[in-house]
């Protein structure tokens, strides 16, 4: 079974959402585990070891969380780590200093951009012949689609 890896800085309003990303995942017969300790500045052992042992990373940032900064870290140590990955980030927060090239930013009032870009980019992982590509996109691609869906709902 594969194994898929949540991170997430969601405002209060936003929160049931991690709740329809593992339920998408779980179809896709995926084991779900996330942090474990939201308010320290560091990753700790447990969530090490659960994004190092991961298929698949997804970090979910909203505007007005509070715990944007764990989420960048828990994705930037699961870069170190060649775990694949997406980052979802609503685009009227600013994060700097990170890769852009598997962050999907979204704006909830208009969502097709960011829903065009994740089917873009599965159609082209799923002819691709590196796995991590195939995880990444057409597993966890399909998986952010559904979590763009709920949040522009939730306006």
């Amino acid at each position: 079974m594969r194994r898929a890896f949540i991170s997430y800085s969601l405002a209060d309003k936003d929160r049931f959402v991690v709740s329809r990303l593992t339920s998408e995942l779980q179809q896709k017969e995926m084991l779900v585990t996330s942090s474990q300790n939201f308010n320290s500045p560091t990753i700790d052992f447990t969530t090490r070891k659960n994004i190092e042992i991961s298929d698949l990373f997804i970090g979910v940032i909203t505007d007005q969380s509070q715990t944007a900064n764990r989420v960048l870290i828990e994705w930037q140590y699961a870069n170190q780590r060649n775990v694949p990955g997406l980052l979802v980030v609503e685009d009227t927060l600013n994060v700097q200093n990170i890769p852009l090239d598997n962050v999907i930013f979204f704006n909830r009032n208009n969502l097709g951009y960011a829903i065009d870009k994740v089917h873009q980019k599965i159609e082209y992982s799923s002819h691709s012949p590196s796995n991590d590509e195939w995880v990444k996109w057409v597993l966890g691609g399909a998986a952010v689609i559904a979590l763009l869906s709920v949040l522009s709902k939730n306006k």
